[in-house]
């Protein structure tokens, strides 16, 4: 009974408990032993030790489950660590996805396949976790083991990539089941107008990444009031269609093939000839 009264009267005052929450922190660190502090749902020292506990499991291999995220984001005191917070939910996301199975090897449209639901939701979550851990001074360590962990894997999926396309780069370029971005007019653009749908708005992201393309769409799926079509699947995910760029992926080589239908044998023959 006291302790719900205590937890309704920081309720009651708000952001005026800030001074009540570290005097109590205070005697916790004197009273409790580690056991008693990590139940308390109430205090801020809970929720960094809490915190720094799942860092270090983190760092030691083992995944951040969903109850361990839900605890921390819950906890009273979330707000007031906010960006340690943050570090936590991006580190889980990056747990689970090393706690995963490795993707085999298959072919050039597996191995697509895979990255956009796989690899490319790693190298997102790895963007996150960086964007988090620039604005906490903590577990910095403990981050930059698991980022280790996270880009091995990842090097170790691009250079299968690589070694696919080196076994047959035009024969992987034109596979079924991918789309080469000097057809992606044809396939994709022109069935619209013989659709009857007019006007047709393309916007071209040059240098975005697919990681980043995912956060565009999801953001996008998730916004009512700029309804665009876009929709997650059951399980929550948004993803583009399978398709490769053209070697090199530079802008004007990039460019040509999109708009040119064809790949350009001379890119700046392309950007100086045909620009307009």
């Amino acid at each position: 009974l006291v302790a719900g009264l205590a937890e309704r009267a920081l309720q009651a005052l708000g952001e005026g408990a800030v001074e009540l929450l570290a005097e109590a922190d205070r005697v916790a660190r004197t009273h409790l032993v580690p056991q008693q502090l990590e139940t308390s749902r109430v205090l801020p020292l809970a929720l960094l030790d809490r915190c720094h506990a799942l860092a270090l499991q983190a760092a030691a291999g083992r995944t951040i489950s969903a109850e361990a995220v839900q605890w921390v984001t819950t906890h009273r005191a979330a707000r007031l660590h906010q960006a340690e917070v943050a570090v936590l939910e991006a580190l889980a996301r990056l747990t689970r996805y090393l706690d995963g199975a490795e993707e085999e090897a298959g072919d050039v449209v597996a191995q697509v396949r895979a990255y956009q639901r796989h690899g490319a939701f790693a190298d997102l979550a790895m963007m996150q976790l960086r964007r988090a851990l620039a604005g906490s001074a903590l577990y910095h360590a403990e981050v930059e083991a698991v980022l280790r962990a996270a880009q091995e894997r990842r090097d170790q999926g691009n250079l299968r990539f690589a070694q696919t396309l080196a076994r047959g780069y035009e024969a992987a370029l034109h596979r079924e089941g991918l789309t080469p971005l000097h057809r992606l007019w044809k396939r994709q653009v022109a069935p619209l107008w013989q659709d009857g749908v007019v006007p047709l708005y393309l916007v071209v992201l040059d240098g975005c990444s697919y990681p980043v393309f995912l956060e565009l769409l999801n953001a996008l799926s998730q916004d009512s009031g700029f309804p665009v079509g876009i929709r997650p699947d059951k399980e929550g995910r948004v993803a583009g269609l399978p398709a490769l760029a053209p070697l090199p992926t530079i802008t004007s080589h990039a460019r040509g093939a999109l708009f040119l239908g064809e790949m350009p044998g001379d890119s700046l023959i392309a950007e100086t000839t045909y620009r307009e």
